[in-house]
């Protein structure tokens, strides 16, 4: 990385707009890795990039390739009438950049020093959870015995537990020790939350999730033209509508 701590963001090639646009890839997240390292040629390992820095990446992508201004087109709330309007992206990068992740807490005589997932973890997970999702949604639909209905979602909601233990494994990056030792090998934190009280592990989880929350695109505060009515529109892409050029 440049001394200055700046990173050089260049326009996408024809190459990298195809390989946005490709299905498969854009649900691996291979895609966007891969222009993130073309666009950003100082980030070699983009699948290593904290997972709630990419918002800020991608948008600073978009401008580089098509302008500060993204059209957005949502529905009224209240009457439904689609309006279009310019969402300023310079504005969401400057929001998106002030933030900092705050993740250390204390339980007893111990400092949990928490971190973000990296790109690659939030993107396996991710993954995982639309599968077992996926899952349970076929299996409402599915014709079987009560009995058997039950075990099976019963085995997806273990399933989603198990998703959540593992994440907040991996957000863990050391446990400081009153003498001041700090614990960082894997096995002996998952030995840890296999055996922390309930407050310890909810304790946990709640920073991570506020951290991810403060990580968000602010809203954007719309008037519709037609009715007058007002209201936040949250700031959503994926990847291959937010690459899309506005006509």
């Amino acid at each position: 990385m440049p001394a200055s701590g700046e990173l050089a963001v260049f326009p996408m090639t024809a190459r990298d707009e195809i390989s946005i646009k490709t299905p498969d890839a854009l649900l691996s997240g291979q895609s966007t890795v891969d222009v993130i390292q073309s666009c950003i040629p100082n980030i070699k390992d983009a699948w290593a990039v904290p997972g709630v820095d990419v918002d800020a990446i991608l948008i600073s992508i978009r401008i580089a390739t098509y302008g500060p201004k993204m059209e957005i087109s949502p529905s009224c709330p209240e009457c439904q009438e689609i309006n279009s309007y310019d969402a300023d992206l310079k504005l969401a990068l400057g929001q998106s950049l002030g933030r900092i992740w705050d993740g250390d807490l204390t339980f007893g005589e111990l400092q949990i020093h928490l971190k973000p997932l990296s790109y690659r973890e939030l993107t396996d997970y991710q993954l995982k959870t639309f599968e077992v999702r996926r899952f349970m949604e076929e299996l409402a639909r599915a014709e079987l015995e009560d009995k058997e209905r039950v075990a099976k979602f019963n085995e997806g909601f273990q399933k989603l537990k198990s998703i959540t233990i593992d994440m907040v494994l991996d957000s863990i990056e050391s446990i400081e020790l009153p003498d001041g030792t700090e614990v960082s090998d894997r096995g002996m934190l998952s030995e840890f939350i296999e055996n922390a009280a309930r407050d310890v592990f909810e304790g946990i989880n709640n920073i991570v999730t506020d951290n991810q929350k403060i990580f968000r695109l602010t809203p954007l505060h719309i008037k519709c033209p037609d009715c007058g009515n007002e209201w936040e529109q949250a700031l959503e892409f994926d990847t291959s509508n937010f690459f899309a050029r506005n006509s």
